[in-house]
C-alpha cells in the first residue's frame, strides 16, 4: 500500500479497517511509520495526558470561529524592495502590531503565514488575580486565574502551531506559578514527542532574600518543543572559565586541566559514544589521550584569558551564564518584564537561520524583534498594550541600519478586497468624513480663502480632499491664510494621507487637532462610492463604539457578520495598565476598533521650566462624556522629538505603585492622578518635546511643544 502524507479522520479509520480486514493485522509501513499517520489517534485512542476545566473550547471550534482581524498601517519607517514570499504580499516588512494577539494571529494564518514562521518565542503575563475598585464597584477584572489562564493561552498555542513552518520551533517562558499546567497543554499540542527541553534559566537576581520563608526563586522556565521530530537546530556553545590560581610565583592549575608537548592547555573527558573511527580521526589531530591500558579519553584545547582559561562547551539545559536586566543597565528599557539580549540570542541563533521569520506575540519591550533584527532574521511582534509598542518602535529605531518596519493596528473590521482602483466622489467623501465624526454641515463657512465643512461645537473643521499626502506644511499653510483669527481648527484627514504623524501641532497661535478616518473605512467607503450613510449605519448597528467608552453593541441584524459573542464580551474590559507592577501580571484586552471619534478628547496642560528641567501641570481632561484625570493610563514622553518619530523615553502611570530597587528595598512612586503633575529631567532634553496621553482603553492624544 502506498504512502500518502495526510488523511482526515474519517478516511484514516476507513484505510486502517480495510488494511485489517484484508490483511488480519496492519502492513508494517502503516504500524511503524509516524509520518504517515498517528496510529492511536486514528483508532481513537489518545493516552496523551489532558487537563480538564470548564471552559476548555474544542479545537476545530478555536481554528474555525476565531476572529480575524485585519490589519491597517500606522506608521511606516523606511521603503522595502525585498520581495516578500508571503502570498499577497508585495514587499517584506517587518512588523509591530498593536492588538488582541489571538485575532492578530488569526488573520496571520488566513493570509498567507500558514506554516511560514521558523521560529516562536512567548513571554506572557503571569497569571494571578486582582480585581481593580472605584468605590464599592468593581470595576474590571484585569488579571487571569486557573482555568481562564490556561485556555487563554491554549487559544493562542494552537493558533501558533498552524504558523509554525514544518521544521520550526517554539520555546514559552514561564515563572514556576503555571509551568506545570501549561506543559500538559504543551503536550497536547504539540506531542509528548516533541517536547525537546525544560530550560532552567538562573536569573542571578539580586536584592534581599533573607527574608524568604521557603528556598528564594532564582529561575524562570522555559519549554522547547518543535512541531515535528524533524527540526532546526544549531548546536550552541558558551565559555566556561577556569581560574588560574598563584602560589610562590608559580601557578596552578585547576582540577583536570593539564598541559601537552605542544603547551596547549586541554582537558580530557570520557570517549562517549564516539565510534572507533570517530576516534581515529581525531587522534590524527592530536586530540585524543590514550591511557596506560590503551583506553582513549577526548581532548578539549583550551585558550587562555589572562588568568582564566577558556573551555567551549556545549550549552545544556540549565542555563547560568545570563544575568537578568539590571536597572544600571545600558540597554534597559525600564519596562519590567524586559529580558536580556542575550538570552534570546541563543534562543534565536539555535533555532533559526538568517531571514527565517521569528515572532513574538507578546513582545513586551521587544527584545526578541531587536535581537532578530540584528542577527538578519526577519521579525513579527504583538502586543495589546501602547507602552509596548512605542517602547519597541523606540528600540528598533535605536539600532543603526536597521531594515524597514511597519506599526500595524489589529481592528476588528473586514477589509474587502479591492482589484482595481476606485475614484472617490469628492463631495461624498466630504460628507461622510463629516458624518463619521458627527460635524455640523450646516455650518459651512469659508474664512480668508479656507473653505470649513462645519463645526464641531464651537470649532471649525477643515476636511482635506482624499488626494495626495498631507504634511505638516499644509497646516501651515492653513494658518498663513487664517493669520491668526481661529484659536483651534479641527482637521480631519484619511490614514493612508498622513505624513504629519501627530494628533496635535501648535502653529503660531493657532491649535491644530488632527483626526484621521482608517483605512479600513476608506476602502468600505469607496467600494460603496455613494450615500455615506450606509457605512455610518453598520458602524452604530454592529459595533459602533458609544462615547469613546469602548461599550460594544451587537445589533439583532440579520445581516450583521458572525462573530463569537464571547470574543465580543471580553473586549468590554478595560485594556491598558495604569501602573507599571500590573505590566507583569495583566492580561489586556484591547477593543481592537479602528475607530474612535477622537473629537470626544481634550486636555489642557501648563508647562514650567524648573532647575531640574521641565513640569506639566495637567489642568484639565475631558474624554467623552467622562471628566477627570483618572480618566488617563498613562503619559507618554518624547524628550527630544525629531517630528517624525515618536521614541519613549519616560512614561508615568496614573496610579499610584511600588517596585524594588537592586537591593529590594521598596520604592514607593506617586501616580499622576494624585499629583495632577509630571515632571522631566533635563538630561537629553530638547528643544521639541513630544507627549503621547494613552486613556484607560488605549485611545491616544499627541500633542507637540516647543521650548525655549
Amino acid at each position: 500500500m502506498a504512502k500518502q502524507q495526510s488523511f482526515d479522520d474519517y478516511n484514516i479509520k476507513r484505510e486502517v479497517l480495510e488494511a485489517v480486514k484484508k490483511y488480519g493485522k496492519l502492513p508494517e509501513d502503516f504500524r511503524f511509520d509516524p509520518e504517515i499517520f498517528d496510529l492511536q489517534k486514528a483508532l481513537g485512542v489518545d493516552k496523551t495526558a489532558k487537563l480538564l476545566y470548564d471552559g476548555k473550547k474544542d479545537k476545530r471550534t478555536i481554528l474555525d470561529k476565531t476572529i480575524s482581524a485585519p490589519f491597517q498601517e500606522i506608521r511606516r519607517f523606511g521603503g522595502s524592495k525585498e520581495k516578500s514570499e508571503i502570498e499577497n504580499e508585495k514587499n517584506w516588512y517587518n512588523k509591530l502590531i498593536y492588538g488582541d494577539n489571538l485575532q492578530a494571529i488569526k488573520y496571520l494564518l488566513d493570509n498567507g503565514y500558514k506554516e511560514k514562521v521558523k521560529l516562536i518565542y512567548i513571554d506572557p503575563p503571569f497569571a494571578t488575580k486582582s480585581d481593580f475598585s472605584k468605590g464599592e464597584v468593581k470595576a474590571y477584572r484585569d488579571k487571569l486565574e486557573g482555568a481562564e489562564f490556561i485556555e487563554f493561552l491554549r487559544e493562542r498555542l494552537i493558533l501558533m502551531k498552524e504558523l509554525l513552518h514544518k521544521d520550526g520551533s517554539i520555546y514559552i517562558h514561564l515563572d514556576q506559578k503555571k509551568g506545570h499546567y501549561i506543559k500538559i497543554i504543551m503536550d497536547e499540542i504539540f506531542g509528548e514527542w516533541n517536547y525537546k527541553n525544560q530550560i532552567i534559566w538562573m536569573k542571578n537576581s539580586l536584592g534581599a532574600k533573607g527574608s524568604a520563608t521557603a528556598y528564594p526563586k532564582n529561575q524562570d522556565i522555559i519549554y522547547f518543543y518543535s512541531k515535528n521530530p524533524s527540526f532546526t537546530f544549531n548546536k550552541q556553545y558558551f565559555k566556561q572559565k577556569h581560574l588560574i590560581q598563584h602560589k610562590d610565583r608559580k601557578e596552578l592549575l585547576p582540577n583536570g586541566i593539564k598541559i601537552d608537548e605542544k603547551g596547549q592547555y586541554y582537558w580530557t573527558a570520557p570517549k562517549g559514544d564516539y565510534t572507533d573511527e570517530s576516534i581515529k580521526a581525531l587522534d590524527k589531530k592530536g586530540l585524543v589521550e590514550w591511557s596506560k591500558k590503551g583506553t582513549p579519553r577526548i581532548k578539549t584545547i583550551l585558550s587562555r584569558e589572562g588568568d582564566y582559561l577558556i573551555r567551549k562547551r556545549p550549552v545544556e539545559d540549565v542555563w547560568t551564564d545570563i544575568e537578568m536586566i539590571f536597572r544600571s543597565s545600558d540597554i534597559n528599557y525600564d519596562y519590567p518584564t524586559q529580558k536580556p539580549e542575550k538570552l534570546l540570542e541563543r534562543i534565536i541563533k539555535a533555532s533559526s537561520n538568517e531571514n527565517d521569520i521569528v515572532l513574538d506575540a507578546f513582545t513586551g519591550s521587544s527584545t526578541t524583534c531587536a535581537v532578530a533584527e540584528i542577527l538578519k532574521r526577519k521579525w513579527i511582534g504583538i502586543d495589546a498594550g501602547k507602552l509596548a509598542i512605542y517602547t519597541s518602535q523606540k528600540r528598533i529605531l535605536d539600532i543603526k541600519n536597521h531594515k524597514p518596519f511597519i506599526v500595524m493596528n489589529s481592528g476588528v473590521y473586514e477589509i474587502k478586497d479591492i482589484d482595481k482602483q476606485v475614484k472617490i466622489d469628492e463631495n461624498l467623501y466630504n460628507n461622510f468624513a463629516c458624518d463619521l465624526f458627527q460635524v455640523n454641515r450646516n455650518k459651512k463657512e469659508s474664512i480668508n480663502g479656507v473653505d470649513f465643512s462645519g463645526k464641531y461645537g464651537n470649532n471649525y473643521v477643515y476636511v482635506f480632499s482624499n488626494k495626495g499626502k498631507i504634511f505638516r506644511q499644509d497646516l501651515e499653510k492653513i494658518e498663513d491664510k487664517l493669520e491668526g483669527k481661529l484659536k483651534r481648527v479641527y482637521v480631519i484627514i484619511s490614514q493612508n494621507q498622513d505624513k504629519v504623524y501627530a494628533n496635535y501641532l501648535k502653529i503660531k497661535n493657532t491649535e491644530f487637532y488632527i483626526h484621521k478616518i482608517p483605512y479600513s473605512l476608506i476602502v468600505q467607503f469607496a467600494i460603496e462610492n455613494k450615500d455615506s450613510s450606509l457605512i455610518i449605519n453598520h458602524l452604530r448597528k454592529n459595533y459602533i463604539l458609544k462615547a469613546n467608552r469602548g461599550n460594544l453593541k451587537n445589533a439583532d441584524n440579520e445581516n450583521a457578520p458572525e462573530i463569537d459573542k464571547k470574543a465580543l464580551e471580553k473586549i468590554n474590559k478595560i485594556s491598558q495598565v495604569k501602573k507599571k507592577s500590573d505590566i507583569e501580571t495583566k492580561f489586556s484586552n484591547i477593543a481592537g476598533f479602528d475607530f474612535v471619534n477622537t473629537f470626544e478628547i481634550e486636555i489642557k496642560e501648563k508647562i514650567k521650566e524648573i532647575k531640574d528641567g521641565i513640569e506639566i501641570k495637567i489642568n484639565k481632561v475631558k474624554i467623552g462624556d467622562k471628566e477627570g484625570i483618572n480618566n488617563l493610563a498613562m503619559i507618554l514622553v518624547d524628550k527630544d522629538y525629531n517630528g517624525k518619530s515618536f521614541k519613549v523615553f519616560n512614561t508615568f502611570f496614573a496610579d499610584d505603585d511600588t517596585e524594588e530597587d537592586e537591593e529590594g528595598k521598596k520604592i514607593e512612586i506617586k501616580g499622576f492622578v494624585k499629583t495632577k503633575k509630571i515632571t522631566i529631567d533635563k538630561k537629553g532634553l530638547g528643544k521639541e518635546i513630544g507627549i503621547i496621553y494613552l486613556d484607560d482603553f488605549g485611545n491616544e492624544l499627541f500633542k507637540q511643544f516647543s521650548l525655549k
